[in-house]
Protein backbone atom coordinates (compact mmCIF):
# COMPACT_ATOMS: atom_id res chain seq x y z
CA UNK A 1 0.00 0.00 0.00
CA UNK A 2 1.38 3.16 -1.10
CA UNK A 3 2.30 5.60 2.17
CA UNK A 4 0.64 9.44 1.90
CA UNK A 5 3.17 11.94 1.63
CA UNK A 6 1.88 14.89 3.24
CA UNK A 7 4.87 16.73 2.37
CA UNK A 8 4.76 16.01 -1.15
CA UNK A 9 1.11 17.00 -1.49
CA UNK A 10 1.07 20.04 -0.50
CA UNK A 11 4.28 21.16 -2.29
CA UNK A 12 2.24 20.26 -5.47
CA UNK A 13 -0.88 21.78 -4.24
CA UNK A 14 1.43 25.13 -4.06
CA UNK A 15 3.34 24.06 -7.10
CA UNK A 16 -0.25 24.17 -9.03
CA UNK A 17 -1.25 27.54 -7.39
CA UNK A 18 1.87 29.05 -8.63
CA UNK A 19 1.52 28.02 -12.14
CA UNK A 20 -2.34 28.93 -11.84
CA UNK A 21 -1.74 32.31 -10.97
CA UNK A 22 0.97 33.29 -13.31
CA UNK A 23 -1.82 31.38 -16.35
CA UNK A 24 -4.34 33.76 -15.06
CA UNK A 25 -3.02 37.07 -14.08
CA UNK A 26 0.33 37.14 -15.97
CA UNK A 27 -0.26 35.91 -19.62
CA UNK A 28 -2.52 37.27 -22.56
CA UNK A 29 -5.06 35.06 -20.79
CA UNK A 30 -6.30 37.54 -18.34
CA UNK A 31 -7.11 39.76 -20.82
CA UNK A 32 -9.20 37.49 -22.63
CA UNK A 33 -11.27 36.53 -19.33
CA UNK A 34 -11.58 40.25 -18.75
CA UNK A 35 -12.45 41.20 -21.88
CA UNK A 36 -14.88 37.62 -23.22
CA UNK A 37 -15.86 36.21 -19.86
CA UNK A 38 -16.26 39.25 -17.67
CA UNK A 39 -17.04 41.37 -20.77
CA UNK A 40 -15.51 44.04 -18.53
CA UNK A 41 -14.44 47.31 -21.18
CA UNK A 42 -10.80 46.79 -20.52
CA UNK A 43 -8.26 43.76 -19.63
CA UNK A 44 -8.16 43.64 -15.50
CA UNK A 45 -5.64 41.21 -14.75
CA UNK A 46 -4.92 43.26 -10.96
CA UNK A 47 -9.00 42.05 -10.53
CA UNK A 48 -8.39 37.99 -11.15
CA UNK A 49 -5.19 38.27 -8.57
CA UNK A 50 -7.27 39.31 -5.99
CA UNK A 51 -8.42 35.30 -4.82
CA UNK A 52 -4.17 34.93 -5.33
CA UNK A 53 -3.04 37.69 -2.95
CA UNK A 54 -4.45 36.19 0.24
CA UNK A 55 -1.96 32.99 -0.45
CA UNK A 56 0.74 35.03 -1.25
CA UNK A 57 0.49 37.04 2.01
CA UNK A 58 0.95 34.54 3.81
CA UNK A 59 3.95 32.83 2.11
CA UNK A 60 5.82 35.72 0.97
CA UNK A 61 6.43 39.31 2.69
CA UNK A 62 4.59 41.02 -0.12
CA UNK A 63 4.28 44.64 2.21
CA UNK A 64 5.17 47.45 0.61
CA UNK A 65 7.88 49.62 1.18
CA UNK A 66 6.46 53.17 1.15
CA UNK A 67 9.40 55.09 0.79
CA UNK A 68 10.34 53.12 -2.73
CA UNK A 69 5.93 53.46 -3.48
CA UNK A 70 5.82 57.09 -2.47
CA UNK A 71 9.09 57.72 -4.50
CA UNK A 72 7.64 55.83 -7.50
CA UNK A 73 3.98 57.21 -7.24
CA UNK A 74 4.87 61.24 -6.77
CA UNK A 75 6.90 60.62 -10.06
CA UNK A 76 3.96 58.93 -11.82
CA UNK A 77 2.13 62.17 -10.93
CA UNK A 78 4.71 64.53 -11.89
CA UNK A 79 4.64 62.85 -15.63
CA UNK A 80 1.19 62.77 -15.61
CA UNK A 81 0.66 66.27 -14.93
CA UNK A 82 3.37 66.96 -17.74
CA UNK A 83 1.79 64.87 -19.92
CA UNK A 84 -1.17 67.13 -19.67
CA UNK A 85 0.94 70.27 -19.93
CA UNK A 86 2.35 69.35 -23.21
CA UNK A 87 -0.80 67.80 -24.84
CA UNK A 88 0.37 65.47 -27.26
CA UNK A 89 -1.83 62.64 -26.24
CA UNK A 90 -5.01 62.26 -25.44
CA UNK A 91 -5.81 62.01 -21.30
CA UNK A 92 -7.12 58.28 -21.78
CA UNK A 93 -4.20 57.07 -23.70
CA UNK A 94 -1.44 58.55 -20.99
CA UNK A 95 -3.46 57.28 -18.11
CA UNK A 96 -3.29 53.68 -20.18
CA UNK A 97 0.35 53.86 -20.20
CA UNK A 98 0.62 55.18 -16.38
CA UNK A 99 -1.32 52.43 -15.29
CA UNK A 100 1.37 50.12 -16.36
CA UNK A 101 4.08 52.11 -14.73
CA UNK A 102 2.16 52.27 -11.90
CA UNK A 103 2.05 48.59 -11.65
CA UNK A 104 5.72 48.47 -12.22
CA UNK A 105 6.23 50.46 -9.06
CA UNK A 106 4.34 48.67 -6.91
CA UNK A 107 6.08 45.84 -8.03
CA UNK A 108 9.20 47.21 -7.58
CA UNK A 109 8.16 48.71 -4.14
CA UNK A 110 7.21 45.12 -2.66
CA UNK A 111 10.29 43.07 -4.01
CA UNK A 112 13.67 46.16 -3.60
CA UNK A 113 16.09 44.18 -0.92
CA UNK A 114 13.57 41.73 0.41
CA UNK A 115 14.66 38.26 1.46
CA UNK A 116 12.99 35.49 -1.34
CA UNK A 117 13.17 32.41 0.61
CA UNK A 118 12.77 30.33 -2.53
CA UNK A 119 13.46 31.25 -6.45
CA UNK A 120 10.47 28.23 -7.30
CA UNK A 121 7.87 31.16 -6.63
CA UNK A 122 8.87 32.56 -8.99
CA UNK A 123 9.59 30.61 -12.06
CA UNK A 124 6.49 29.03 -11.37
CA UNK A 125 4.33 31.66 -11.68
CA UNK A 126 6.63 32.36 -14.67
CA UNK A 127 6.16 29.02 -15.83
CA UNK A 128 2.29 29.55 -15.69
CA UNK A 129 2.35 32.70 -17.41
CA UNK A 130 4.43 30.83 -20.28
CA UNK A 131 1.75 28.35 -21.00
CA UNK A 132 -0.73 30.87 -20.73
CA UNK A 133 1.04 32.56 -24.05
CA UNK A 134 1.48 29.39 -25.45
CA UNK A 135 -2.20 28.19 -25.39
CA UNK A 136 -3.25 31.74 -27.09
CA UNK A 137 -0.51 30.83 -29.64
CA UNK A 138 -1.41 27.01 -30.10
CA UNK A 139 -5.25 28.24 -30.27
CA UNK A 140 -4.11 30.93 -32.86
CA UNK A 141 -2.02 28.35 -34.85
CA UNK A 142 -4.93 25.63 -35.12
CA UNK A 143 -6.96 28.08 -36.72
CA UNK A 144 -4.36 29.07 -38.58
CA UNK A 145 -4.42 25.32 -39.92
CA UNK A 146 -7.67 24.79 -40.08
CA UNK A 147 -8.11 28.53 -41.91
CA UNK A 148 -10.70 29.61 -39.67
CA UNK A 149 -9.27 33.25 -38.94
CA UNK A 150 -11.03 36.22 -39.41
CA UNK A 151 -9.39 39.21 -41.80
CA UNK A 152 -8.90 41.05 -37.97
CA UNK A 153 -7.01 38.75 -36.77
CA UNK A 154 -2.97 39.40 -35.78
CA UNK A 155 -0.80 36.68 -37.18
CA UNK A 156 1.49 37.33 -34.03
CA UNK A 157 0.21 36.84 -30.53
CA UNK A 158 2.58 38.35 -27.87
CA UNK A 159 2.77 37.80 -24.30
CA UNK A 160 4.99 38.39 -21.19
CA UNK A 161 9.08 38.54 -22.27
CA UNK A 162 10.27 38.69 -19.10
CA UNK A 163 8.50 35.66 -17.23
CA UNK A 164 9.56 34.15 -20.52
CA UNK A 165 13.15 34.72 -19.74
CA UNK A 166 12.93 33.86 -16.09
CA UNK A 167 11.71 30.53 -17.02
CA UNK A 168 14.33 29.86 -19.29
CA UNK A 169 17.37 31.62 -17.08
CA UNK A 170 16.45 30.22 -13.66
CA UNK A 171 16.54 26.41 -14.33
CA UNK A 172 19.83 26.76 -15.89
CA UNK A 173 21.59 29.81 -13.43
CA UNK A 174 20.18 26.90 -10.64
CA UNK A 175 21.44 24.24 -12.24
CA UNK A 176 17.98 21.99 -12.45
CA UNK A 177 17.99 19.61 -15.13
CA UNK A 178 14.77 18.40 -15.39
CA UNK A 179 13.49 21.80 -15.36
CA UNK A 180 16.09 22.85 -18.14
CA UNK A 181 14.36 20.53 -20.78
CA UNK A 182 10.53 21.32 -20.31
CA UNK A 183 11.68 25.38 -20.54
CA UNK A 184 13.59 24.76 -23.62
CA UNK A 185 11.18 22.74 -25.11
CA UNK A 186 8.27 25.55 -24.09
CA UNK A 187 10.29 27.80 -25.59
CA UNK A 188 11.13 26.11 -28.73
CA UNK A 189 7.04 25.33 -29.10
CA UNK A 190 6.41 29.22 -28.42
CA UNK A 191 8.76 30.30 -30.89
CA UNK A 192 7.53 28.33 -33.48
CA UNK A 193 3.87 29.37 -32.62
CA UNK A 194 3.85 32.73 -31.62
CA UNK A 195 5.17 34.26 -34.80
CA UNK A 196 6.93 36.96 -33.21
CA UNK A 197 10.80 37.02 -33.81
CA UNK A 198 11.41 39.69 -30.83
CA UNK A 199 10.35 36.83 -28.60
CA UNK A 200 12.29 34.38 -30.36
CA UNK A 201 15.52 37.03 -29.71
CA UNK A 202 14.85 36.96 -26.09
CA UNK A 203 14.52 33.36 -25.96
CA UNK A 204 18.04 32.94 -27.63
CA UNK A 205 19.76 35.96 -25.41
CA UNK A 206 18.10 34.08 -21.98
CA UNK A 207 19.46 30.40 -23.05
CA UNK A 208 22.98 31.14 -24.21
CA UNK A 209 23.81 34.14 -21.75
CA UNK A 210 22.63 31.73 -18.92
CA UNK A 211 24.48 28.84 -19.80
CA UNK A 212 27.64 31.13 -20.42
CA UNK A 213 27.32 32.22 -16.95
CA UNK A 214 27.22 28.37 -15.60
CA UNK A 215 30.91 27.70 -17.35
CA UNK A 216 33.78 27.32 -15.07
CA UNK A 217 37.06 27.61 -16.73
CA UNK A 218 38.48 24.39 -16.78
CA UNK A 219 39.14 21.78 -19.97
CA UNK A 220 36.65 19.66 -19.25
CA UNK A 221 33.80 21.62 -18.96
CA UNK A 222 35.05 24.09 -22.14
CA UNK A 223 35.04 20.44 -23.81
CA UNK A 224 31.85 19.87 -22.92
CA UNK A 225 30.70 23.42 -24.18
CA UNK A 226 31.98 23.07 -27.90
CA UNK A 227 30.07 19.32 -28.32
CA UNK A 228 26.87 20.80 -26.75
CA UNK A 229 27.03 23.62 -29.38
CA UNK A 230 27.79 21.40 -32.23
CA UNK A 231 25.03 19.30 -31.14
CA UNK A 232 22.50 22.33 -30.90
CA UNK A 233 23.54 23.49 -34.39
CA UNK A 234 23.33 20.04 -35.90
CA UNK A 235 19.92 20.03 -34.78
CA UNK A 236 18.90 23.50 -35.31
CA UNK A 237 20.37 22.41 -39.08
CA UNK A 238 18.64 19.53 -39.37
CA UNK A 239 15.20 20.86 -38.24
CA UNK A 240 15.59 23.87 -39.94
CA UNK A 241 14.41 22.95 -43.74
CA UNK A 242 11.63 20.40 -42.07
CA UNK A 243 10.07 23.45 -40.36
CA UNK A 244 10.72 25.88 -43.31
CA UNK A 245 8.59 23.91 -45.70
CA UNK A 246 5.85 22.70 -43.14
CA UNK A 247 4.89 26.28 -42.18
CA UNK A 248 5.08 27.09 -45.59
CA UNK A 249 2.25 24.59 -46.63
CA UNK A 250 0.38 25.90 -43.40
CA UNK A 251 0.38 29.36 -44.20
CA UNK A 252 2.73 31.73 -46.33
CA UNK A 253 1.99 34.95 -44.40
CA UNK A 254 2.80 33.00 -41.19
CA UNK A 255 6.21 31.71 -42.64
CA UNK A 256 7.24 35.24 -43.76
CA UNK A 257 6.98 36.44 -40.55
CA UNK A 258 8.97 33.78 -38.72
CA UNK A 259 11.29 33.05 -41.08
CA UNK A 260 11.43 35.09 -44.63
CA UNK A 261 11.78 38.72 -42.26
CA UNK A 262 15.03 36.07 -40.31
CA UNK A 263 16.22 35.87 -43.45
CA UNK A 264 15.97 38.96 -44.96
CA UNK A 265 17.69 40.53 -41.81
CA UNK A 266 20.74 37.95 -42.47
CA UNK A 267 20.71 39.14 -45.70
CA UNK A 268 21.18 42.73 -45.46
CA UNK A 269 16.93 42.98 -46.79
CA UNK A 270 15.40 44.72 -44.52
CA UNK A 271 11.74 43.82 -44.14
CA UNK A 272 8.87 46.65 -43.17
CA UNK A 273 8.57 46.39 -39.83
CA UNK A 274 13.39 46.35 -39.68
CA UNK A 275 13.09 49.41 -41.63
CA UNK A 276 10.55 51.17 -39.34
CA UNK A 277 12.97 50.53 -36.05
CA UNK A 278 16.03 51.49 -38.20
CA UNK A 279 14.17 54.72 -39.27
CA UNK A 280 13.49 54.96 -35.57
CA UNK A 281 17.53 55.78 -35.23
CA UNK A 282 16.68 58.36 -37.03
CA UNK A 283 13.86 59.88 -35.37
CA UNK A 284 15.50 59.16 -32.27
CA UNK A 285 18.57 61.86 -33.34
CA UNK A 286 16.60 64.42 -34.68
CA UNK A 287 14.95 64.58 -31.90
CA UNK A 288 17.37 63.63 -29.13
CA UNK A 289 17.27 67.72 -27.69
CA UNK A 290 13.70 68.01 -27.72
CA UNK A 291 13.71 65.63 -24.95
CA UNK A 292 15.96 67.35 -22.77
CA UNK A 293 13.38 67.55 -19.98
CA UNK A 294 10.56 65.28 -19.42
CA UNK A 295 7.40 65.86 -21.63
CA UNK A 296 5.39 62.83 -19.75
CA UNK A 297 3.75 59.74 -20.87
CA UNK A 298 3.25 58.38 -24.23
CA UNK A 299 0.12 56.37 -26.16
CA UNK A 300 0.75 53.21 -27.12
CA UNK A 301 -2.89 52.87 -28.70
CA UNK A 302 -1.57 51.91 -32.05
CA UNK A 303 -5.15 51.03 -33.21
CA UNK A 304 -6.35 54.47 -32.28
CA UNK A 305 -3.50 57.14 -32.03
CA UNK A 306 -1.52 57.72 -35.34
CA UNK A 307 2.20 57.49 -35.23
CA UNK A 308 2.53 55.70 -31.51
CA UNK A 309 3.61 52.54 -32.96
CA UNK A 310 7.41 53.61 -32.33
CA UNK A 311 6.82 53.43 -29.12
CA UNK A 312 5.96 49.97 -29.16
CA UNK A 313 8.92 49.44 -31.77
CA UNK A 314 11.57 51.29 -30.08
CA UNK A 315 11.01 52.06 -26.20
CA UNK A 316 14.21 53.33 -25.73
CA UNK A 317 12.19 56.13 -27.65
CA UNK A 318 9.60 56.51 -25.31
CA UNK A 319 11.69 55.98 -22.37
CA UNK A 320 13.75 59.43 -23.19
CA UNK A 321 10.36 61.33 -24.35
CA UNK A 322 8.76 60.53 -21.17
CA UNK A 323 11.86 60.99 -18.43
CA UNK A 324 13.98 63.39 -20.40
CA UNK A 325 18.25 63.08 -21.22
CA UNK A 326 19.40 63.50 -17.34
CA UNK A 327 17.03 60.97 -16.24
CA UNK A 328 17.57 58.12 -19.13
CA UNK A 329 21.39 58.69 -18.55
CA UNK A 330 21.22 58.41 -14.82
CA UNK A 331 19.05 54.97 -15.38
CA UNK A 332 21.83 54.07 -18.08
CA UNK A 333 24.56 54.72 -15.68
CA UNK A 334 22.86 53.08 -13.08
CA UNK A 335 22.75 49.78 -15.03
CA UNK A 336 26.47 49.29 -15.41
CA UNK A 337 27.31 49.92 -11.78
CA UNK A 338 24.42 47.00 -10.94
CA UNK A 339 25.94 44.92 -14.46
CA UNK A 340 29.36 45.42 -12.25
CA UNK A 341 28.09 44.85 -9.51
CA UNK A 342 26.39 41.68 -9.70
CA UNK A 343 29.29 40.30 -11.85
CA UNK A 344 31.68 40.85 -8.55
CA UNK A 345 28.68 38.86 -6.35
CA UNK A 346 27.90 36.48 -8.90
CA UNK A 347 31.76 35.35 -9.69
CA UNK A 348 33.48 36.42 -6.55
CA UNK A 349 31.07 36.04 -3.84
CA UNK A 350 29.06 33.29 -5.39
CA UNK A 351 25.40 34.99 -5.18
CA UNK A 352 23.80 33.00 -7.87
CA UNK A 353 20.78 35.16 -8.21
CA UNK A 354 23.49 37.71 -9.41
CA UNK A 355 23.75 35.56 -12.40
CA UNK A 356 19.65 35.86 -12.77
CA UNK A 357 19.93 39.42 -12.63
CA UNK A 358 22.63 39.64 -15.08
CA UNK A 359 20.62 37.61 -17.50
CA UNK A 360 17.74 40.22 -16.86
CA UNK A 361 19.16 42.74 -17.15
CA UNK A 362 20.82 41.79 -20.56
CA UNK A 363 16.78 40.76 -21.56
CA UNK A 364 15.55 44.78 -20.66
CA UNK A 365 18.54 46.35 -22.66
CA UNK A 366 17.08 44.41 -25.64
CA UNK A 367 13.35 44.85 -25.30
CA UNK A 368 14.31 48.82 -24.92
CA UNK A 369 15.24 48.24 -28.97
CA UNK A 370 12.71 45.73 -30.51
CA UNK A 371 9.68 45.36 -27.85
CA UNK A 372 7.53 47.82 -25.47
CA UNK A 373 4.79 45.66 -24.18
CA UNK A 374 7.05 45.02 -20.73
CA UNK A 375 6.51 48.65 -19.97
CA UNK A 376 2.62 48.66 -20.55
CA UNK A 377 0.44 45.83 -20.47
CA UNK A 378 -0.83 45.25 -16.63
CA UNK A 379 -0.30 41.69 -17.03
CA UNK A 380 3.50 42.14 -17.88
CA UNK A 381 4.86 45.43 -16.16
CA UNK A 382 4.36 43.82 -12.35
CA UNK A 383 7.11 41.23 -13.72
CA UNK A 384 9.21 44.10 -14.81
CA UNK A 385 9.47 45.55 -11.83
CA UNK A 386 10.11 42.66 -10.18
CA UNK A 387 13.18 42.42 -12.35
CA UNK A 388 14.41 45.24 -11.73
CA UNK A 389 13.66 46.15 -7.94
CA UNK A 390 16.21 42.66 -7.70
CA UNK A 391 18.68 44.29 -10.16
CA UNK A 392 18.46 47.29 -7.91
CA UNK A 393 19.15 45.20 -4.70
CA UNK A 394 21.98 45.34 -3.03
CA UNK A 395 21.28 43.18 -0.29
CA UNK A 396 19.12 40.19 0.94
CA UNK A 397 18.93 38.15 -2.25
CA UNK A 398 17.71 34.73 -2.59
CA UNK A 399 18.16 32.88 0.44
CA UNK A 400 17.73 29.21 -0.91
CA UNK A 401 17.94 27.47 -4.03
CA UNK A 402 14.88 25.38 -5.04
Amino acid sequence: MLKFNKTKYYNAINILILILCGFLVFSPISSEISLKIFKLPLALPEAIFIPFYFYFRKKLDIRVSIKSFSIGLFLIIILLIISILVNNFRFTSILSTARGYLYLVLSFSVFKNKILKDVFFIFYISLGSVLGWILQSLLFFNNLVNNTLSNNDSMAISGNMIALGLVISIPIIFRKTKLIFISTTLGIVLSLTSGIRRQVLIFIVSLLLSFLLTIKLSYKNMFKTVILIILSTSFVLIMYPILDNYISGISPAFHYRLFGKSEQLVNGDLSEGDVLRTKSIDHFYYTFWENTFPRGFVSKRTMEDVGTGIYMDSPYIELFYTFGIILCLFFVIYILYSIYFHLKSYYIRGITESGLCLVSIAIILALCFVEGSFLNYAYTTPFTGFVLSRISSRKNLFVSQF
